[in-house]
């Protein structure tokens, strides 16, 4: 009985225990929302009060305020000075000879503290470049007592002194702001009317300063900007003298604006833009190339071309000269590509800046050489065509996108050509030209379709993947076609009916409609989606001429012949896609559903896969 006793009253003792800490617990969690509370304020508090400290000692910490301090300081000097010389205190010409003096100074002290690794070289530097660009201008322009040609030698000598210190100190800001602010001073010197020529020696300068500029660091804003302002100043130059030549007509009067410099000038910069352009895309230890060097060749030659041709027709009346050194610079760009080619063939994107610029000056020179474009439009056809086989050889996806799109060119200009004379013009010639681009562009069409486009290339890997631009060169095929059945059938018609208007326009519909058809039946028996929906937008042509242009201009049996191939074509249409949606079953769709290049050639009894020029 004892024990029991004594083994009763120890439990209730360690009950007891257990019951006070557990108090404890209880007590201690009841008080942790209002510390953390209160540790959450303090903590706000403190970072309260760093904030401010922190800045202030990163401010102390950098140079910002020594900076500003020391901007404050070189400005004062400048506005003392300018003062002076506004009030008359100070004879202009000798203040702006102090004021160039001050700013010259000021380079050379940046000069010596880009070599102690100053944190304040960029002040002085920079502060004594804008300065002096300023004062040039404005003593040119306002005061008048300095002439262009030495104002234009001061600030060349300015961005030279700025290029020297970013080439020997490593540093970009410098020839930055010296090759932007020579630019801009130069074009401000006795604009709009300064003398052209001694301007472009400058913007030549300021332009071989902005391709040095890009060793140091990339900056394709800087030579997109220089590049404008020379073509705009160039293209200033050129309206003054189209103006004056429509004007006076007298060459010998156009002395002042520099007539007989404009055309060496704008070959220079159209032969140094293209060297820059291959000694970005050949330098070595260049992996990525710049847009702006890939973009040069391209833009160079629509600049230059353009400039020229608008003189020229003013100056001359003969384009023949501007023609052969187009053709001359088409062969020199494409032997640039095939040289790039050669070396580096996986770098395929760089050769076709160049036979992209090359394409675009034989479009514009070879209608001056051959007196038209009828007669250059199928040798541009044929380009496209070997454009396209190169493409394989080269596997460049590039090259071959360009071949599309010179073929579709080829087609629109010969559509404008033809739509925009007279139908009874050189016929038989029309007829020729249309169906040689015609069957050009068909077997271009049908080349790539049996094909694979470059599996490497960027164009078709990651933009076009199912190479669906090739309906471009359908496209010019179908366009040709109908103008060259255009220019036949107003032969026919020419001598054969009284109405000859009406029939002429009924007949073109019929064209259209009867070739709709054509093309429905030729993609159902080829299985072919591409043709089927083409096919289908002619179709959709063909109706609008129908219901919009027809029956609103012609009656009688042109009207009755447009309308009854029209339905026909529909109910080709309504056949076509019955028997199409009702043989493309679930186990028939892949068989049916051709969208690619070997469905194509698989369904025209072409293996796809027989000199496709594809490895792997």
């Amino acid at each position: 009985m004892a024990e029991r006793l004594a083994l009763l009253e120890a439990r209730i003792e360690t009950l007891e225990r257990e019951l006070r800490g557990l108090q404890e617990t209880v007590g201690t969690l009841q008080t942790m929302p209002a510390r953390g509370k209160v540790a959450l304020k303090q903590k706000t508090s403190a970072l309260d009060e760093d904030a401010p400290e922190k800045l202030l000692s990163w401010v102390g910490k950098s140079s910002l305020l020594p900076r500003i301090s020391t901007l404050c300081f070189l400005l004062v000097f400048a506005l003392v000075l300018r003062t002076l010389t506004d009030s008359g205190a100070l004879d202009k010409g000798i203040g702006s000879v102090i004021g160039m003096s001050y700013a010259a100074i000021l380079i050379g002290v940046g000069w010596y503290k880009y070599g102690r690794s100053s944190a304040l070289a960029p002040i002085f530097g920079l502060s004594g470049a804008i300065l002096m660009y300023t004062i040039v201008v404005e003593t040119n322009a306002h005061f008048g007592s300095l002439g262009a040609v030495p104002a234009y030698l001061i600030m060349v000598v300015t961005a030279l002194a700025m290029a020297a210190i970013s080439a020997l100190h490593a540093t970009s800001l410098p020839i930055l702001v010296g090759t932007l602010g020579l630019g801009i001073a130069a074009v401000s010197i006795n604009f709009p009317a300064p003398y052209f020529p001694h301007l472009a020696v400058v913007l030549l300068i300021a332009n071989v300063l902005s391709a040095f500029a890009t060793r140091i660091k990339r900056c394709s804003w800087l030579r997109w900007m220089i590049f404008l302002l020379t073509a705009g100043m160039v293209q200033v130059w050129g309206v003054n003298l189209v103006m004056r030549l429509a004007r006076e007509g007298d060459v010998a009067t156009l002395g002042a604006l520099g007539l007989n410099w404009y055309l060496p000038v704008v070959a220079v910069f159209t032969c140094f833009y293209l060297l820059s352009a291959v000694y970005a895309v050949t330098r070595p230890g260049v992996e990525k190339v710049f847009r702006f060097d890939l973009a040069l060749p391209t833009v160079n030659v629509l600049w230059a071309f353009g400039a020229m041709f608008y003189v020229i027709r003013i100056w001359w009346d003969d384009f023949m000269p501007l023609a052969l050194a187009g053709i001359v610079g088409a062969g020199v760009h494409l032997a640039v590509a095939y040289w790039l080619t050669l070396r580096r063939r996986e770098q395929t994107n760089r050769a076709n800046a160049f036979i992209f610029a090359g394409t675009i000056l034989l479009v514009k020179s070879l209608p001056i050489v051959t007196g038209g474009f009828l007669p250059a439009l199928p040798l541009l056809s044929l380009l496209a065509l070997g454009l396209a086989h190169l493409s394989r050889s080269w596997s460049n996806g590039g090259l071959r996108f360009i071949s599309y799109l010179l073929q579709f060119t080829v087609g629109a200009v010969l559509a404008v050509a033809l739509l925009g004379r007279h139908p009874g013009d050189a016929p038989v010639l029309s007829a020729f030209v249309a169906g040689g681009i015609a069957l050009c562009a068909l077997f271009q069409f049908w080349w790539v379709r049996t094909n694979r486009a470059p599996e490497q290339s960027r164009v078709f890997a990651a933009w076009d993947t199912k190479d669906r631009s090739a309906a471009m060169v359908l496209t010019a095929a179908l366009l040709s076609g109908f103008l060259m059945l255009r220019a036949l059938l107003y032969q026919i018609l020419v001598g054969n009916t009284e109405a000859l208007a009406a029939a002429f326009q009924g007949g073109q519909t019929v064209i259209i409609n009867v070739a709709a058809a054509a093309l429905l039946l030729f993609a159902y028996r080829r299985r072919n989606r591409e043709i089927r929906n083409v096919a289908v937008l002619v179709t959709i042509l063909g109706g609008m001429r129908v219901f919009l242009l027809d029956f609103l201009n012609i009656s009688g049996v042109p009207l009755v012949a447009s309308v009854f191939t029209f339905g026909l074509t529909i109910l080709t249409i309504s056949f076509v896609l019955g028997r199409w949606h009702s043989e493309e079953g679930p186990e028939a769709s892949g068989a049916m559903a051709v969208d690619s290049v070997d469905d194509f050639g698989k369904a025209g009894g072409v293996d796809p896969m027989v000199d496709t020029g594809v490895k792997g």
